[in-house]
């Protein structure tokens, strides 16, 4: 009702402005009372790629948002994502499923809210974003075979399957009550630390290649000292110890 009656008052006077609306926090969902007022534009924010149930109905949102106007554009927080932890969080999948979705269903634009600069555990998010701006229905799995092969050079491979997993780990999160720094156990670290010994040992005559594989590793350390840390939190409230701040 507010939102229709600026539009009213407005395009009394300007006839062809356009007003933007919120699709946010207590505001995602869809109204069922009244038709938006057809100047209405509305801006939708809630997706993510760290709770699949949220992403899901907020997918379902948009749907209805897209019957409901002629305009809706995206500005999610898909990229703060572990933005205070840093650690390895890895979306393409279904970022590239949904930019599909979107660009089918209505969407005339994006804001992508924060680009975080963790480039050594969260990159490939970053590249694949861009590549789907430019063509929304570009092969995900082509995008990460080119990031791998441009910058990895003979360690594409071992590369590619490091990425692969972190987006296992992201999925797996998703859907759990795990958070950011549950996923990342000495056993996974141990695991991952094998692709990237892998990739180095692959790019050893290849000086460029070799030293992003080692800017990779470099993610990963912080990873496991970070959640080593908070592991040793959780051990500690869990014996009993009372909550560590």
């Amino acid at each position: 009702y507010f939102w229709n009656e600026i539009a009213k008052r407005v395009t009394k006077v300007h006839p062809t402005a356009t007003l933007t609306a919120d699709a946010y926090s207590v505001y995602s969902a869809p109204p069922v009372l009244r038709k938006l007022h057809p100047n209405i534009a509305i801006r939708v924010v809630g997706l993510t790629y760290t709770d699949e149930t949220k992403r899901q109905q907020a997918l379902k949102d948009w749907a209805s948002w897209a019957k409901s106007v002629k305009r809706v554009y995206v500005r999610p927080n898909v990229l703060l994502a572990g933005r205070r932890q840093g650690t390895p969080v890895i979306y393409v999948h279904k970022m590239a499923d949904d930019f599909r979705f979107m660009v089918d269903n209505a969407l005339i634009g994006t804001d992508f809210d924060s680009c975080c600069h963790n480039w050594a555990t969260q990159g490939l998010n970053y590249y694949v974003c861009a590549k789907l701006h430019w063509n929304p229905h570009l092969d995900v799995d082509e995008l990460i075979d080119d990031y791998c092969r441009s910058g990895f050079g003979a360690g594409a491979e071992a590369v590619k399957k490091y990425f692969l997993r972190i987006e296992d780990l992201t999925n797996v999160m998703a859907t759990t009550d795990q958070r950011y720094t549950h996923p990342y156990t000495p056993a996974v670290i141990d695991e991952l630390r094998g692709h990237l010994d892998a990739a180095a040992a692959a790019t050893k005559d290849e000086t460029d290649a070799n030293k992003r594989v080692a800017f990779l590793r470099s993610g990963l350390e912080y990873t496991d000292a970070y959640c080593a840390a908070f592991r040793i939190i959780r051990e500690h409230e869990a014996s009993g110890g009372g909550r560590l701040h």
